[in-house]
């Protein structure tokens, strides 16, 4: 589902249209540029749990829609949260604990921040926003590589593989930054 397919679906009947294929569906692509719809993060629907959809194995869904602690079934291998702009410690850590025991099928989690620099994601100040802080701002630079200890550090036992994609992260990874 799409952006141009929001209207002729509600987001209350989303859930429900997926559960009546929650045996069979092995990937769920969310896509409906949620952002674009003006709301404050407390107000986007949030789909509590994909825990009875028994095969799947690749979920890509907005950061919006997840709680910190989603419940997911474990057949489960791929994880992409798009849109991400709120902190994503605590998902992390929930998704790392759960990795030893009721998810450890997955494989990768991807994160894909909605904006650069990915301050919200980090649980950064919004004071810096522009490339310019990633590249000449000292203090920014000292503030995202310690985000970036942080989530490298929560993710490090993990069972699975992680991954940021976004410049930022790179430059981090490769100790450019």
């Amino acid at each position: 589902m799409d952006s141009d397919t929001s209207n002729l679906v509600e987001l209350s009947e989303l859930a429900a249209i997926l559960n009546s294929q929650r045996e069979t569906l092995e990937y769920i692509i969310v896509d409906l540029d949620l952002y674009d719809w003006g709301l404050r993060w407390d107000e986007f629907p949030k789909i509590e749990s994909f825990a009875f959809f028994t095969n799947l194995r690749h979920l890509e869904i907005e950061q919006c829609l997840l709680t910190d602690n989603p419940e997911l079934p474990d057949s489960l291998r791929h994880l992409v949260i798009r849109a991400c702009e709120h902190p994503v410690a605590r998902l992390l850590t929930n998704l790392t604990r759960r990795s030893f025991d009721s998810l450890d099928s997955l494989m990768l989690v991807v994160l894909q921040p909605r904006s650069s620099p990915p301050n919200g994601m980090f649980g950064l100040s919004e004071r810096f926003d522009s490339d310019e802080d990633v590249h000449a701002n000292i203090l920014y630079r000292s503030a995202f590589r310690r985000a970036c200890r942080r989530l490298r550090k929560i993710v490090r036992e993990a069972y699975f593989d992680f991954d940021i994609r976004c410049e930022e992260w790179v430059l981090f990874e490769e100790g450019l930054l």
